[in-house]
């Protein structure tokens, strides 16, 4: 394998599991989660649950962007490491303030950094972090690296459906009134990202048919690619339904939604993600231990 010179960082909000970004050389800088008691950061030792169980107690739970000098401390470390440049892959600029700390701490520094704007969350932005690191474990340069990862984020689509609209009504998403209504009639908005923001994509009546249009629509998008990827997710402790996993033709993955969803969304919310991949992807996942997933 070429030598390797170009780090990949992405945020927590990609959702993607350690080991999983391990394999694929990419960096994990944690958002940070406050709530009354403190700040802390996701993931390390605060979760989806950890969150869900601070709301459902009465307490305001909200996530902000990592720090610039935590994202400064990561560039040196990558540096430091032998690194000779940076790339960042991060959430919607629309959505979260990490784009701007990361290009904040970018100034100071001591090797180039690029900032990628993905326009997306969760797996979407998560496979767009694994094909920059991909290419960048296969040797290749900045620009490469950083195209891997637009072209990854421009081709994925994340949809979401959620099992209550408490939590969409106390983030202030939709009103007390709508989600009264759908309450009453047992309607389930489904969502996806367009132009970097959360827009309401459909709606069905009942949760497993809210999830089934989800399963449904990203399936549809990954028979449009050549090289798709796919990943589902549900907040809880249960996993994935057979029902409810993806069918394409191309690898999937099983993730936790990140922190950041989960806070929005609530308990027993589904999403899948699918991308297109480059080559680079499945030519590192086939020499994992990922390979029978």
């Amino acid at each position: 394998m070429a030598e390797r010179t170009v780090a990949v960082i992405t945020d927590s909000v990609c959702g993607l599991a350690g080991n999983v970004a391990a394999e694929f050389g990419v960096y994990l800088i944690p958002v940070r989660v406050t709530t009354p008691d403190g700040t802390f950061s996701d993931g390390a030792g605060f979760g989806p649950d950890d969150a869900i169980a601070a709301i459902l107690a009465g307490q305001k739970v909200e996530t902000a962007e990592p720090q610039v000098v935590a994202m400064a401390n990561a560039f040196a470390e990558c540096a430091n490491a032998g690194a000779q440049s940076i790339v960042c892959v991060h959430v919607s600029s629309q959505l979260s303030g990490t784009v701007s700390a990361a290009r904040a701490a970018a100034a100071t520094s001591p090797i180039p950094v690029t900032v990628v704007d993905t326009g997306t969350t969760g797996m979407a932005q998560g496979y767009a972090a694994l094909a920059a690191g991909a290419v960048s474990l296969a040797g290749g340069t900045s620009a490469e690296v950083e195209q891997a990862a637009k072209m990854a984020a421009e081709s994925s689509q994340v949809y979401f459906t959620v099992d209550t609209l408490d939590f969409l009504r106390r983030s202030g998403r939709i009103s007390g009134a709508i989600a009264t209504l759908g309450s009453m009639f047992k309607l389930r908005p489904i969502m996806g990202i367009r132009d970097g923001k959360v827009e309401s994509v459909d709606r069905k009546r009942g949760t497993d048919a809210a999830r089934s249009t989800v399963r449904e629509l990203a399936e549809r998008r990954a028979g449009e690619m050549v090289r798709p990827a796919g990943a589902v997710g549900l907040v809880g402790s249960e996993a994935v339904p057979a029902e409810f996993k993806l069918t394409i033709s191309g690898p999937t993955l099983e993730s936790d939604p990140p922190t950041s969803l989960a806070i929005h969304a609530g308990p027993g919310m589904y999403y899948a993600a699918v991308a297109q991949m480059p080559q680079a992807y499945f030519d590192v996942l086939r020499g994992s231990s990922l390979a029978s997933s």
